[in-house]
């Protein structure tokens, strides 16, 4: 049964494609199959409550798609079609079909510089500096799966995904089934609407690992290799791809994988027929491809493909074809900040109207640091700005029910007083939001006095 699988990242997300070598980590723009499945397995109870590991994860017939980038329209993008690799354009890395024309899209990115420390001395080594690159918090990611059973998540559920997942990774996933087979890109035409003269095209849309006759792996496909994997003639008329090494890691055993050589997402292929007599199994073959990919491990996502493309259009008088691209780019999500604001972060908050909220800061930070809940409280204030406050304060009174039914009165009393500590003890705004966001700006400044307060006592300042 088809799904389709959603996850949206609240944390920069950090997806480490290859060993790192040098003093500069990169991310991949999309999350793999693997990736994406051992993230699921982590979290299966949650995800489908009684269904056992093995027999969610165990076929290797059952199709998983990566989880391509998403826009708010909802559409997957797409790599960018190899034929388009010499254009203007070929830095670009993704697009968009808008049912018109392709359009420009980029996966938002950061990087973070860090300086390496000796884990005993904790002591700074000056060539160490480190460049990490992750994707910024608020992407999405849209990825299809054939599951052995219905799935359907009442509310997006947590879960962490990539690498230094102590500080990045943190995420939202929601599935829930498909009527039909899936269309994540939009194309609206199936699988295999075709085009005159007995031919289609094939555009990879993921890497695709392809055995050969002698025991290693295609590193591309012309008419020889079509014509292998049909067991009848077929000719390509043109074609466009490249190749590269993937390699993975076995988290069972502890070890690298063994490397292959794939076919790159973006790859494309204009093929047809030989002859008049085998345009029926040609149909057959094309119908194949769309809904079972090309290649091996497609449980790990390689070999999807998309047939006959709208957005390729095909001259076959004169063997011409061309991708309709728009340079339009997407819009930012994102409303623009406002110019010179006094507090950022904070745009529906005058100064005027915080001043309160800095001064009950003052008074309660030197509490919180006697108390020694410091520590606590600074790692609250993480989640809060990541998720949000009624996140933080339903928390808060969970853990306050689990300690009055263990009985333990000091960790009750410890999470009462994170709530009263927390509380702002003023009179609630009428606005919801603009109430959200004013105890946040409050949590904030209390991070902030504790941060100063606990800076003056290693100083040697006596805090009262």
């Amino acid at each position: 049964m088809w799904h389709e699988i959603l996850i949206s990242t609240i944390d920069p997300l950090i997806i480490d494609y290859r060993p790192a070598v040098s003093n500069e980590h990169s991310t991949l723009e999309y999350i793999p199959a693997t990736r994406l499945r051992g993230a699921l397995f982590e979290f299966l109870d949650q995800i489908a409550p009684g269904v056992e590991a093995a027999e969610m994860f165990g076929n290797p017939n059952r199709l998983w798609s990566p989880a391509w980038p998403q826009g708010e329209s909802g559409k997957a993008w797409l790599p960018t079609p190899k034929s388009e690799s010499r254009s203007k354009v070929r830095s670009v890395m993704w697009y968009q079909w808008d049912g018109a024309a392709l359009r420009v899209r980029a996966v938002s990115t950061e990087n973070n510089m860090s300086v390496g420390r000796h884990y005993g001395r904790r002591a700074h080594r000056n060539s160490a500096l480190y460049a990490r690159e992750a994707i910024c918090p608020g992407q999405r990611f849209c990825a299809v799966a054939d599951l052995p059973i219905s799935v359907k998540t009442p509310k997006p559920l947590p879960l962490s995904i990539g690498t230094r997942r102590s500080a990045n990774g943190s995420c939202t996933v929601d599935i829930w089934p498909l009527d039909c087979f899936p269309d994540p890109f939009g194309k609206g035409q199936g699988c295999t609407a075709g085009l005159p003269d007995r031919s289609a095209v094939v555009q990879l849309v993921s890497d695709a690992i392809i055995p050969g006759p002698s025991g290693g792996y295609y590193r591309g496909l012309d008419s020889a290799a079509f014509s292998e994997l049909a067991q009848f003639d077929i000719e390509v008329v043109r074609a466009a791809s490249s190749s590269r090494i993937v390699s993975g890691w076995s988290g069972l055993w502890g070890l690298p994988r063994e490397a292959a050589l794939a076919i790159e997402a973006g790859s494309i292929w204009w093929i047809r027929a030989s002859n008049s007599r085998e345009a029926q199994l040609f149909g057959q073959f094309v119908a194949n491809v769309a809904s079972a990919g090309l290649g091996i491990r497609g449980h790990e996502g390689f070999g999807w493909v998309v047939v006959n493309p709208p957005w390729i259009n095909v001259r076959a008088q004169d063997s011409v074809w061309k991708a309709t691209i728009s340079d339009q780019a997407e819009p930012s999500p994102l409303p623009p900040p406002e110019p010179g604001h006094p507090l950022p972060g904070f745009g529906k908050l005058k100064p005027s109207h915080t001043s309160a909220l800095i001064e009950r800061a003052k008074v309660m930070a030197p509490q919180i640091l006697r108390g020694g809940l410091a520590p606590q409280y600074c790692e609250l204030v993480q989640y809060a700005k990541r998720r949000d406050v009624v996140w933080v304060s339903e928390y808060i009174a969970e853990n306050i029910k689990r300690a009055e039914k263990s009985e333990d009165a000091g960790k009750e009393r410890k999470w009462r007083d994170f709530r009263n500590t927390l509380a702002l003890g003023i009179p609630p705004a009428d606005d919801p939001k603009l109430e959200q966001e004013r105890v946040l700006f409050y949590w904030v400044a209390l991070e902030t006095e504790l941060q100063w307060l606990q800076e003056r006592e290693k100083a040697g300042v006596t805090v009262v």
